[in-house]
């Protein structure tokens, strides 16, 4: 288990007090450690989950006045958590199950040296690969029942909640500890001793509304906050660094003169120095861009006859290196003009693969053809090579992958012609894979999840990696939507059933290329949905100026909001829950109430009105003194009291014991003793009891 792995990893340093404990403390002291987490600038991979730039708190106008300002705060300053390039933090957004789990194990240190796992959608090239392995073989994350363990879903509250929980080696909850919340029965039975335990421990609460909200998305907020009191929880120390300014000395550039072909290109490296430079951004400059253009990464491009000087200038101090470009044409083949330079490439016969000399290992070699040099591998058999291996000229290379006599699949890139470029080669092959593309037959579309989405799904075909979703209809999706093969991925845009014009970005024999596909007929629209009256139920609300109102959400219909009872605008709109009563402004009628919903169906919002008669109002219900009981308290100046809950009777409080006033009024569980102040008097005590019926709070004294 986790807490067993981190007493065996010397990288922690535990303290253990020595005094008495209790059992309970006991078990909780062997989970309790002291680590001072250090400051890591947390890899891409973790920087795309929870934004890009690392910022200071003062630079987050978006957690000036949140709840989690503090903790936001804390993390920020730590790095352990990031903000966006445009100085936000943007904490009410969610956060994806591998986003949870890769920010949760570098708060906890977690090893990620365990053993490979096989969850069918987690592969080993993916950036969250080893945290989730580690927190599968930690035995705090399991996956699905398909074997997948959907690392790009949003989690949710009771999900993390177990997570957690697991992480800490919480035994499961007193059950009770959810009864205050109202949606207690909506809780999942797998999550329940996990959630119960988080409350418990004061790791997770609830909502103003009185409502737990297990099926609700976890904000990044809450994700802050939530592993912020676990880790105070086991006993870590969160560190804030003081962090020194390391100024820029220098800047170098890997050439500093190039000869170029109109029409060739080339590659510029710069090197910031010192190494550990706070400030690394640089800018490039053409002298002419006439002659080479140079852009944002250092790639200059021969354009016309002539020379040119590439500068490149860093941010901080403003050093400079420069590169003299001299660019002439390509020689002429007799009798004027310029010629295409000959197309140098690796073929299948350049290429020889064998058995690594141990396990997990393949050997490749490539003897380089003329014009081809730099030669590096760059991908094995769909796994990524990074960095990329470089090879010498007819000599083996062994890198990750399993030697296949009947042909592993190589990407390589190579220089040729001043040019960097890339081809797959298929061992054992005569040559390099067909091209491949998608067609519209390969693509489907509907309506997203809610207004303002359009979902779309590409069944990749063969030779075909990497998809992306760039443009919608005209409109950009930055950064591109990357596709699971066969899921479907919702992105912005309207459904449209006519077809959405749909731009993707994909990779075929190592060369990325774009398509826009019409989706045509080839989508999935959903029929129309609508609200009839029997969806529809009402019934008077707790307290006096409400009605009740519950909808059972029609197939093809969802975000549902009343927006106007009897005339009344209810305004914000009062989103409803498939199934559940939402209490709004008005006063139920049997004869029925005149209700107005919005709502969304095959991605368009419409409205309707309802005359919801025949609602659910319940029949008059109360307290009799059969229904409670009593006994002596277990402590003298205590007098236990029970009641069994008549039909139709919810809520109920002691609040008045003979004379004295119970305050604040005790709640009860139903056919549960509760010892409140009293002296027990068999058949004398009179107790008032509050209560509800039919939405109606009310009271009732009962000798007893």
């Amino acid at each position: 288990m986790f807490a067993q792995a981190l007493r065996h990893t010397p990288r922690h340093r535990v303290k253990r007090r020595a005094k008495e404990l209790s059992s309970i403390e006991r078990w909780n002291e062997r989970i309790k450690m002291k680590s001072h987490v250090k400051y890591l600038c947390l890899a891409m991979a973790l920087c795309l989950a929870l934004g890009f730039a690392s910022v200071a708190n003062a630079s987050l106008p978006d957690v000036g006045d949140h709840w989690a300002k503090a903790g936001i705060e804390k993390w920020v300053d730590s790095g352990l958590a990031k903000g966006y390039p445009d100085g936000t933090f943007k904490p009410d957004n969610n956060i994806t199950r591998a986003e949870f789990v890769a920010l949760m194990n570098r708060a906890f240190d977690v090893p990620k040296d365990g053993a490979a796992i096989s969850f069918a959608d987690v592969k080993a090239a993916d950036w969250y690969y080893a945290d989730v392995c580690a927190a599968a073989n930690g035995g705090y994350v399991k996956g699905y029942e398909d074997n997948t363990f959907r690392p790009n879903n949003a989690i949710t509250r009771a999900e993390a909640a177990a997570i957690v929980a697991r992480l800490l080696e919480l035994p499961a909850g007193d059950l009770g500890a959810l009864d205050k919340f109202s949606d207690a029965a909506s809780i999942a039975d797998w999550a329940k001793g996990s959630v119960a335990a988080m409350v418990e421990a004061n790791l997770l609460s609830g909502y103003p509304d009185g409502t737990f909200g297990p099926a609700k998305l976890i904000t990044r907020a809450e994700s802050v906050v939530t592993l912020d009191r676990a880790a105070d929880y086991a006993g870590i120390e969160i560190e804030i660094p003081v962090i020194v300014d390391v100024s820029v000395e220098g800047v170098s550039l890997n050439l500093t003169s190039l000869s170029l072909k109109v029409g060739d290109s080339s590659q510029l490296k710069a090197t910031v120095k010192p190494e550990n430079a706070s400030v690394k951004t640089v800018s490039w400059e053409s002298s002419n861009d006439k002659v080479a253009t140079v852009d944002s990464n250092g790639k200059v491009i021969a354009v016309a006859t002539g020379s040119a000087t590439i500068t490149v200038t860093t941010k901080d101090g403003a050093k400079t290196a420069s590169c003299s470009v001299a660019v002439t044409q390509y020689s002429s083949s007799g009798g004027g003009g310029g010629s295409t330079p000959a197309q140098y490439t690796i073929k299948a016969s350049d290429v020889s693969a064998k058995a690594g000399a141990v396990a997990g290992l393949i050997a490749i070699k490539v003897d380089f053809p003329s014009g081809v040099s730099n030669v590096k591998i760059t991908k094995v058999d769909g796994l990524n090579i990074d960095p990329a291996a470089e090879l010498t000229n007819g000599q083996y290379k062994s890198v990750p992958g399993t030697y296949k006599t009947s042909g592993n699949v190589i990407t390589f890139s190579f220089d040729a012609n001043g040019v960097t470029k890339s081809v797959t080669i298929t061992t054992g092959t005569a040559g390099p894979e067909p091209e491949a593309t998608i067609k519209a037959s390969d693509v489907a579309a509907k309506a997203g999840a809610v207004a303002g989405l359009v979902a779309i799904k590409v069944d990749f075909p063969t030779g075909v990696t990497n998809v992306k979703i760039t443009n919608v209809d005209g409109l950009n999706i930055d950064p591109p939507a990357e596709l699971t093969s066969g899921q479907y991925k919702s992105v912005p845009g309207t459904y449209k059933a006519s077809g959405n014009a749909v731009a993707f970005s994909f990779e075929t024999n190592g060369v990325t290329k774009n398509i826009t596909i019409n989706t045509g007929s080839g989508g999935e629209p959903q029929p129309d949905g609508t609200i009839a009256a029997a969806d529809v139920s009402t019934k008077a609300g707790a307290v006096a100026g409400l009605v009740a109102v519950k909808v059972v959400f029609p197939t093809g219909v969802t975000n549902v909001k009343i927006t106007k009872v009897d005339g009344l605008n209810i305004d914000p709109a009062a989103e409803l829950i498939d199934g559940q009563y939402k209490s709004v402004p008005g006063t139920y009628k049997a004869s029925g109430n005149a209700i107005t919903f919005s709502f969304v169906t095959n991605g368009v919002t419409k409205s309707v009105t309802i005359t919801a008669g025949g609602g659910e109002p319940q029949p008059e219900a109360t307290i009799t003194a059969a229904d409670v009981f009593t006994k002596a308290g277990a402590v003298s100046g205590l007098v236990a009291v029970k009641v069994v809950f008549p039909a139709g009777v919810t809520n109920v409080k002691i609040a008045k014991v003979d004379s004295l006033d119970i305050s604040p009024a005790a709640e009860l569980t139903n056919g549960q003793y509760k010892s409140v102040a009293g002296s027990f008097k068999p058949g004398e005590n009179q107790i008032t009891f509050s209560f509800e019926a039919n939405g109606v709070v009310k009271t009732v004294t009962l000798a007893v």
